[in-house]
């Protein structure tokens, strides 16, 4: 049995992970790393249909036996505690590779085996991963970090933080523990350890505090009780939420599957590419539109320069056409596309004047008319087939919160004329895409503001679109449930103020 001792890997049995270490550092099953001479390594990852291979050369001597040992033997079991100073050499060189393998996804870290009363296996979920080595336990005390999340995926508990890039699969009741004490107040690692050991031995409850700090779940405090998160000038600007959300759905920030993996393809019926209704057809407002060569047609060059936020309304209601034809030239659609009914990731599509992600379309557009002449007041369905309006029946009252929550909103004078909300059917990009369904929508609804506003500067109407709006409101007006179908988007249109008197813009979108 051949063993070595380094700074990082104090302990460390390079033939097998030892039965008496609780810590152990593994490689995942699709990579491999096996010698090519006395100081080069070749490391492969092969996972699905693509492949990274890299060659380390120039390796000192106890560098490559930990690496080497860890393609042999695919364990290598190591004790934490304190070290001492790596060499200038061995132990740079050595964290060096250790964290090239961790932000390659290659390597994981576990504490506690079968049948322990805490297990623990803490996987890279970054390409940004990065462990300070050696691993030892914190010194001061330590608080749970805001940005770290606890959510039950099969029989395990999924602990992540995408600040240091690392998600932890727990099983056993015992961090539970040291998760609720530490949300609470800062704790000495000595009383968690202590807390800890009542349920497992003394060595796997240093180990479980070292693994839970170096991945960033537990931070150090500083002498005014401050995790370092909260006094990063960059952090403290943005919320845990928004962090959160743009890892979760880029790729190279997170390990799970991101894009078109059709995961409901075969088991669930994809969204239909229109919105179904049940209103009786007599019942829908038609709409008029001028066809080519009417009020847009003026050059593309002019209609960007005219392009502005306008909150504030004419005297003059917008007319029943103008909304008609705004809704035809944006959103209407041209035709629909049948799914290739042989091919089980086919789904049913449409064609429409603005781009969508995977041409799914699932923004609907609703309409509540505050003054429109020939349309009446209430909340409407743009059915962009047919070139007409749905009634919904929402009570006056939610439809002038709408309208007074928009005025709001835009700091207009006035409510607006005619607000426009749009819905996302959320499951028509989540039945293809994985990860970033949700980001997609997001950009979706840039798209297709910048196409009304195009629209409304070539037709001369003022129009605004607003950073937020208030979604309960909508579900409660709409009946629908927030999980099948939300605003995400929201637009006033009237006819633009009479000269001097708010005619020009006071700006972009505002929150």
């Amino acid at each position: 049995m051949t063993k070595t001792d380094t700074a990082l890997f104090p302990s460390t049995d390079l033939e097998t992970a030892s039965a008496r270490s609780t810590l152990t550092w593994t490689l995942e099953d699709w990579a491999s790393i096996t010698a090519a001479g006395d100081d080069t390594l070749i490391v492969r990852h092969q996972q699905d249909a693509w492949m990274l291979r890299w060659v380390i050369k120039a390796l000192d001597g106890e560098t490559y036996q930990v690496l080497k040992a860890l393609g042999e033997h695919r364990s290598i079991g190591s004790r934490t505690g304190k070290a001492e100073p790596p060499g200038v050499l061995a132990g740079d060189r050595l964290s060096l590779e250790i964290n090239r393998l961790l932000s390659g996804r290659l390597l994981r870290i576990s504490v506690g085996g079968a049948g322990s009363a805490a297990q623990l296996v803490a996987r890279p979920a970054s390409r940004t991963a990065r462990l300070a080595l050696p691993l030892e336990p914190p010194r001061r005390p330590v608080r749970l970090s805001q940005y770290v999340t606890v959510r039950r995926v099969a029989d395990a508990w999924e602990i992540g933080s995408p600040l240091h890039g690392f998600v932890l699969e727990s099983r056993g009741s015992c961090l539970g523990s040291v998760l609720e004490q530490t949300a609470q107040r800062a704790c000495a690692p000595a009383d968690l350890i202590e807390d800890l050991t009542r349920n497992v031995g003394g060595e796997q409850a240093v180990n479980l505090l070292t693994v839970l700090a170096a991945t960033g779940v537990l931070g150090e405090v500083d002498d005014e009780g401050l995790l370092a998160e909260e006094g990063d000038q960059l952090l403290i600007q943005r919320q845990p939420a928004d962090v959160m959300f743009h890892h979760a759905s880029r790729l190279g920030l997170h390990p799970g599957p991101t894009g078109a993996t059709w995961r409901f393809a075969g088991s669930v019926p994809p969204t239909p590419a229109l919105r179904a209704s049940a209103f009786e057809a007599e019942k829908m407002v038609k709409l008029e539109r001028e066809g080519p060569g009417g009020t847009a047609d003026i050059s593309f060059t002019e209609v960007v320069a005219r392009r502005k936020s306008t909150r504030n309304h004419g005297a003059k209601p917008l007319t029943a056409w103008q909304l008609g034809e705004f809704l035809y030239r944006v959103a209407r659609v041209d035709r629909v596309v049948p799914a290739d009914e042989s091919d089980p990731k086919s789904y049913e599509c449409s064609v429409r004047p603005y781009p969508s992600g995977g041409g799914a379309y699932e923004l609907e557009l609703y309409l509540v008319i505050g003054r429109c002449t020939g349309v009446e007041k209430g909340l409407y369905r743009y059915r962009p087939l047919e070139h007409g309006l749905e009634p919904i029946s929402a009570s006056a009252s939610q439809c002038s919160m709408l309208l007074e929550h928009a005025r709001v909103v835009s700091g207009a004078r006035e409510s607006p004329q005619v607000l426009v909300i749009m819905g996302a059917r959320f499951t028509r990009l989540s039945w293809k895409y994985e990860n970033m369904a949700y980001a997609t929508t997001l950009k979706d609804v840039g798209v297709l503001y910048e196409s009304m506003y195009l629209t409304a500067a070539a037709m001369g109407l003022a129009c605004c679109a607003l950073g937020n709006s208030d979604s309960g409101l909508f579900a409660q007006a709409t009946g629908l449930r927030v999980e099948e179908e939300s605003s995400v988007g929201e637009f006033t249109l009237g006819s633009l103020p009479e000269a001097g008197n708010g005619a020009e813009g006071s700006g972009d979108a505002n929150g």
